[in-house]
């Protein structure tokens, strides 16, 4: 058994390589070749390959048996692509054609495709599992759900176990966007407007993504199967907040302000974004995040599996606490 990350100079894919190594299991790590040479978890083998240029994809997946496909286009502020939908499509939905088509054609046995929640959507009303009818919203949700198809259509024509996990928000060491920015919020003792926000979604830890992932490539039963994957139960932004200060030993300062007053400054941010032609840092889009409710059902992996997340939101924030102190030192 041999395994090839891809996309694994980066959050997830340090992680995967780091339980790989724990393990005992070979890895290999495909970089772009812009990443140059660096140090990775576990030391693994680095072959440098881009999913948009298939002759580089052979050596990449000679001797593999196992493909962790975390390397994607993924969703950013302010996209200076002209046709960002095309964009995403060219990376999340043909890059991954290709690469299944060199492994197909070396003999790789289990591919898993990293999806995201935001292929099925961002409704708020409701627990969604793996049946709901996927209504993705962005380009960035749409390629990531053409990928999933184009992984079952050519897997199913080459014989191979692939299957598909979507994740929400995922913490832990090594996070960024707004687990970095609460962290930093936090440790400046700032008071966030969350004190009246009593909502609920479903969030993960990523050491929760990593078992959970190689417990579906190890399972028979996951073949052509999709798995949502999230912590026991889901969490208000208020209780995720509360759970990074408690880590840090200090007591979370929350200001009671009213949502329909964040929900007019997510207006406001809209009309600025309007007129100035850019994303602000504060929209509809950021305040729904904040305040509403977004949960997921993963009795799917439990039943068919046999995965329990076994990281709790306190045991994650600790961890978490630690690389940022590490990282960021006073």
């Amino acid at each position: 058994m041999r395994y090839l990350v891809t996309g694994a100079d980066g959050f997830l894919g340090r992680h995967f390589l780091a339980e790989l190594a724990q393990r005992g299991v070979p890895a290999r790590a495909m970089l772009q070749r812009s990443a140059g040479d660096m140090q990775l978890p576990g030391d693994p083998e680095i072959v440098h390959a881009e999913l948009l240029e298939p002759d580089s994809l052979p050596a990449a997946v000679a001797g593999v048996t196992h493909i962790v496909h975390l390397a994607a286009r993924v969703h950013v502020m302010n996209d200076p692509d002209p046709d960002p939908e095309a964009a995403y499509f060219r990376v999340n939905v043909e890059g991954t054609r290709s690469l299944l088509a060199a492994a197909a054609e070396a003999g790789v046995t289990h591919f898993l495709l990293m999806s995201t929640i935001k292929a099925m959507g961002e409704e708020d009303e409701g627990v969604f599992d793996e049946t709901s009818t996927p209504a993705p919203t962005t380009p960035y949700g749409r390629s990531k759900l053409a990928a999933e198809e184009a992984v079952f259509e050519l897997a199913e024509a080459n014989g191979m176990h692939a299957c598909v996990t979507r994740l929400p928000m995922v913490y832990g060491p090594g996070a960024k966007g707004n687990v970095l920015r609460l962290l930093a919020a936090a440790s400046k003792n700032k008071r966030l407007p969350f004190g009246k926000v009593d909502n609920q979604r479903s969030m993960v830890y990523v050491g929760n993504v990593v078992d959970a992932a190689l417990a579906v490539l190890g399972s028979p039963n996951s073949a052509g199967q999709v798995y949502l994957v999230c912590d026991e139960r889901p969490y208000s932004t208020r209780e995720f907040y509360s759970a990074i200060c408690q880590a840090m030993g200090k007591e979370p300062l929350l200001r009671n302000t009213p949502i329909c007053l964040l929900k007019a400054m997510g207006r406001c941010g809209d009309l600025a974004a309007f007129v100035l032609r850019r994303q602000m840092p504060i929209d509809t889009g950021v305040v729904r995040r904040i305040v509403g409710d977004l949960c997921f059902s993963a009795e799917k992996i439990s039943k068919q599996v046999g995965f329990t997340p076994k990281v709790s939101l306190a045991e994650g924030a600790e961890a978490t606490v630690r690389w940022y102190r590490q990282n960021n030192p006073a």
